[in-house]
């Protein structure tokens, strides 16, 4: 899943081991990265800085934590999938992955959405 969906390119440029701080925590998250999909395996947290995206320790293998800053996040998006309303974007520039996680994650962050 990693290498089709793209999490080891992000991983390429925004591995972490830092822990968050402060923020919100949402867990239990079903969310994409590419073309592969994250049933409720996703830990996110959000502050000021950017969003920590971390994944069940029992799928971790391929997949470190992650932090994006904020300003790594371009072309956001709300879109609907039948009951899923989620946010698309692209991360980096020039585009490393897409990503797509529900909407509520944003409330109260900077991501502006089209």
């Amino acid at each position: 899943l990693s290498l089709v969906g793209g999490w080891r390119r992000l991983a390429g440029a925004y591995r972490t081991i830092e822990a968050p701080t402060g923020g919100k925590t949402t867990r239990f998250v079903t969310g994409m990265v590419g073309a592969s999909r994250y049933k409720r395996l996703l830990t996110i947290t959000t502050n000021d800085r950017g969003m920590f995206i971390d994944i069940r320790w029992i799928f971790r293998m391929g997949h470190p934590p992650l932090f994006i800053p904020w300003r790594d996040i371009h072309n956001a998006r709300k879109m609907n999938l039948f009951y899923w309303e989620f946010i698309a974007f692209d991360v980096g520039n020039p585009r490393i992955a897409s990503m797509r996680l529900p909407s509520d994650i944003f409330v109260g962050t900077p991501v502006f959405v089209n």
